[in-house]
């Protein structure tokens, strides 16, 4: 998103200064800088301040503050006479016990980001909230395999109706529904259209679809009765 617009994919943007770039969660505010030889070139941005222990990037918010929460497991004899968390960040702030907060960080920064993961797992089972290297493992649960044709958004939409794709599999409405899912757009399709064989049925989609006819025919062989043939059109 650039100022609130959502770029078009593959169609460059030309960036003023102060435009406001979005990136998932991340804000960046473009700026342009001109001057003298010594001046940095105008695509350069300054980094951003390094993270304090109690604000590092990349953790949940409820772990801000890396090293202080392993200080209360230390044995009685280690552990300081403070038992508030904000206390404790508190006096390590700008005490030289802040050493011992940032060496046990090592070891949280790697431990807690896992034991977040492992208590929010639920987060990972459901097709809208999981991260887009696991939903090939959530489409193992229905046995479908996404090509490189599928965008993130299709296979979530996908695998949020696939319970109701597969008790209707068979069905006009399953059929629809899969195309529809992997077009963006509703097929139209035609039931009975051969008097003398009433097991065909056409399926016409927009021709700006035909160089992913092959997909398309596996999708609705997949999902149509076994004993129907489909007549796919492009229009």
């Amino acid at each position: 998103m650039v100022n609130g617009e959502r770029l078009t994919p593959n169609v460059a943007k030309v960036l003023a200064p102060d435009d406001l770039i979005e990136i998932a969660e991340q804000q960046i505010i473009f700026k342009q800088v001109t001057g003298g030889a010594n001046q940095p070139p105008s695509y350069w941005v300054p980094l951003p301040p390094t993270p304090t222990p109690r604000q590092p990037y990349g953790l949940p918010p409820g772990l801000a503050r890396v090293g202080y929460h392993l200080l209360a497991y230390l044995p009685e004899i280690y552990r300081l006479p403070i038992n508030d968390l904000d206390a404790v960040a508190a006096h390590l702030e700008d005490s030289p016990d802040n050493f011992l907060a940032r060496f046990l960080g090592i070891f949280e920064s790697i431990l807690w980001p896992i034991s977040w993961n492992i208590a929010n797992f639920d987060l990972f089972l459901h097709a809208s909230t999981a991260p887009p290297d696991f939903l090939p493992w959530l489409a193992t649960w229905f046995t479908v395999t996404f090509d490189g044709s599928w965008d993130d958004e299709q296979r979530r939409m996908f695998l949020c109706d696939a319970h109701k794709i597969y008790a209707l599999s068979g069905t006009r409405w399953s059929v629809s529904r899969v195309l529809e899912i992997y077009l963006g757009e509703m097929p139209v399709l035609h039931e009975f259209i051969d008097e003398k064989d009433p097991f065909i049925f056409q399926v016409k989609v927009s021709s700006k679809h035909q160089a992913k006819r092959q997909q398309i025919a596996a999708l609705i062989d997949a999902h149509k009765p076994a004993n129907t043939v489909c007549r796919l059109e492009f229009t």
